[in-house]
């Protein structure tokens, strides 16, 4: 009979027979709290599922389902990531740019030696263009007036870039002599990390993709219940549904259920 009532239940009644102060303490008041355990709440999903379907909603929260392409492990974010890296324009690695620093430093034209003896630093004297060989002819061409007019040369030539240090530092040389090589390289997506906590692949694949689903983020959302209602796994309501339609196919049963 109490079902019939809108929004009576059985526990309510049973509350009011025993009190009224205590009945509006925990049905009104709220200042009772009800209590929980896995028991109770199996029981009680059945005894909605069977007596009122209806109030299902109201009081009862049921794990969601993961959609179809949702990640669910770290495996399946690795997978997502290698591929999202294997798609990108392949940038320069260290290798390949100091091979071009290097391939710089070969066209350019080498510093004159000041050579270990006189014989040697005169030789190099004598290959340097004229006008960087200043001392008058008819004048002793000691070595130390001779160098000067070397060093003053190879002041002139274009200083090799360095070759060494880490990418970052190979690309500041790179951009001294190909600043167009470079800028390009910049607008290159940089491969997301492979490496790290769950949580930092999530945040990787977020990153590149902010609308794809998590199973981890649903099911915490879903046990953080902020609206206090009983959590129910998908077993829990597969078991429940297949004791209401025994109930309901049950040949007394069912006659009080319908």
């Amino acid at each position: 009979v109490y079902h019939a009532a809108n929004g009576i239940s059985s526990t309510q009644v049973k509350d009011a027979r025993v009190s009224l102060m205590y009945f509006n303490a925990r049905h009104v008041e709220k200042t009772i709290v009800k209590e929980r355990s896995p028991v109770l709440d199996m029981g009680n999903l059945v005894h909605a599922l069977a007596l009122q379907p209806e109030n299902l909603e109201a009081e009862f929260s049921v794990e969601p389902e993961i959609p179809e392409g949702a990640f669910t492990t770290t495996a399946t974010l690795r997978e997502f990531i290698d591929a999202h890296n294997a798609s990108l324009p392949a940038l320069l690695s260290a290798d390949d740019i100091k091979a071009l620093l290097e391939e710089y430093n070969a066209t350019l034209p080498s510093q004159m030696p000041l050579g270990a003896s006189v014989d040697e630093t005169y030789a190099s004297y004598e290959q340097l263009p004229e006008e960087f060989q200043r001392i008058e002819n008819g004048t002793k061409h000691t070595a130390t007036a001779m160098k000067a007019c070397i060093k003053e040369y190879n002041v002139t030539l274009p200083a090799p870039v360095k070759t060494s240090g880490s990418r970052d530092a190979l690309l500041e040389q790179l951009a001294i002599i190909n600043p167009d090589l470079v800028a390009q390289e910049a607008q290159k997506s940089s491969p997301l990390k492979v490496s790290g906590t769950k949580a930092d692949l999530i945040q990787a694949v977020k990153s590149v993709n902010p609308a794809v689903v998590f199973a981890d983020e649903l099911l915490d959302a879903w046990r953080e219940n902020t609206e206090g209602k009983v959590l129910v796994t998908r077993q829990q309501l597969s078991t429940a549904l297949n004791i209401q339609k025994a109930l309901l196919e049950h040949p007394t049963a069912g006659k009080l259920l319908t």
